[in-house]
């Protein structure tokens, strides 16, 4: 039911997330139960889009990030853009994950050791008129 949910609600407040309201979603779990009810739905491609954009918009401070990242949620990022690779809305929703966590430098090392940079730059391939993943995959590369 959380699936169904999410894009509505995501739709107006995922940008507009402060860093305080951020914390206190980490705080309370909302890092880990996404990563629950991605793992699983993972084969509900909408699904995996609205929790990496639920993700993102919790990815402002290094503790997010560290959590995102302790929990699984950069590998699972790296998964979906192979397993829903034909999907634009999951590759979009991933490489905009993965550029919020770029900030981090163990992240980055982590993407670029594990085949992250490789995988995003197959999205682009993948999906070539999408300017908003190409965007996303542009500032994560220069995130490094």
């Amino acid at each position: 039911m959380l699936c169904v949910c999410l894009p509505v609600r995501l739709k107006y407040a995922t940008h507009a997330l402060s860093t305080d309201a951020a914390r206190a979603a980490v705080e309370a779990g909302f890092v880990i139960e996404l990563l629950k009810v991605c793992k699983l739905h993972s084969s509900n491609s909408a699904c995996v889009a609205a929790v990496f954009t639920a993700l993102r918009a919790v990815a402002c401070n290094d503790e997010a990030v560290q959590q995102i990242s302790a929990g699984g949620g950069l590998a699972m990022a790296e998964k979906h853009l192979t397993t829903h690779a034909g999907d634009a809305n999951v590759c979009r929703a991933a490489a905009a994950l993965l550029r919020n966590l770029a900030g981090n430098a163990q992240v980055k090392t982590s993407i670029c050791s594990g085949g992250g940079l490789e995988l995003l730059l197959g999205a682009v391939g993948t999906h070539p008129n999408d300017s908003v993943l190409a965007e996303h995959v542009i500032a994560t590369l220069a995130a490094m």
